[in-house]
């Protein structure tokens, strides 16, 4: 049985293959999302279209610094590289807090540079 550092983990291993609709059936489906950025929480399957979205225009590749576990809730440090069709590039540094629940992603909670992710999807647009 995977712990739970592992399924957090696991779930941007599998962004990080391309596996997206794979990493989404990771997701929880009564879970949440909040984001720094918008300070607020979003039911997990909204979420998911926004993820098809920025991870389709901006693939990108996460690398763990750091990884917590304490019962149910995982802390991941990660950054990520993603370059989008144009050149343009995206680096970012996080840190995800991760709560699992029957084996899946339950709540998110990213913590990021606002600004930088701020440019990032100023640019997609």
């Amino acid at each position: 049985m995977a712990s739970n550092k592992d399924i957090a983990w696991g779930y941007f291993q599998t962004l990080n293959e391309g596996r997206m609709e794979d990493a989404i059936e990771m997701l929880h489906d009564d879970g949440s999302f909040w984001n720094l950025r918008t300070r607020s929480s979003t039911p997990t399957r909204k979420q998911k279209e926004y993820i098809r979205g920025v991870m389709g225009d901006v693939p990108m590749q996460f690398t763990l610094h750091n990884a917590f576990e304490e019962g149910d809730q995982v802390v991941l440090e990660l950054s990520s590289h993603g370059e989008m069709e144009d050149g343009w590039v995206y680096e970012n540094r996080y840190c995800f807090v991760i709560s699992v629940r029957d084996g899946k992603v339950f709540e998110l909670r990213e913590y990021l540079d606002t600004k930088i992710a701020t440019e990032m999807l100023e640019h997609r647009a």
